[in-house]
């Protein structure tokens, strides 16, 4: 039984997406990076984590959409990505009392 190997060439006229404007999204990045530093000085220290949490996650949207591609692959390939991303901030977060309550004493 024969399997033939298929070769699938890109059409230059349909499959070419073309570039992003990235000098656009660098300002953009710069600017939420601003944001964030304006906004751990000026705000309590739990809405600035929270807000400084939310400019992380759009400049990781724009980073992954725009540098990466990622907005031209197949959905599948989107969830995995996300489903990794998960996977590591459940790790990040489930480790986060071992990291930040290391160096005290709580045991006798």
């Amino acid at each position: 039984m024969e399997n033939p190997i298929t070769v699938v060439v890109p059409d230059k006229d349909h499959d070419y997406h073309g570039h992003p404007n990235y000098t656009k999204i660098y300002f953009w990045l710069l600017g939420l990076f601003a944001i964030s530093l304006v906004v751990s000085l000026l705000f309590s220290p739990v809405l600035a984590v929270s807000i400084i949490f939310l400019t992380a996650v759009i400049k990781t949207a724009l980073v992954i959409n725009n540098f990466m591609h990622a907005k031209y692959e197949p959905f599948m390939v989107v969830v995995f990505i996300m489903l990794v991303v998960f996977i590591l901030g459940a790790l990040l977060f489930g480790m986060m009392p071992d990291i930040t309550y290391s160096r005290l004493q709580l045991a006798p």
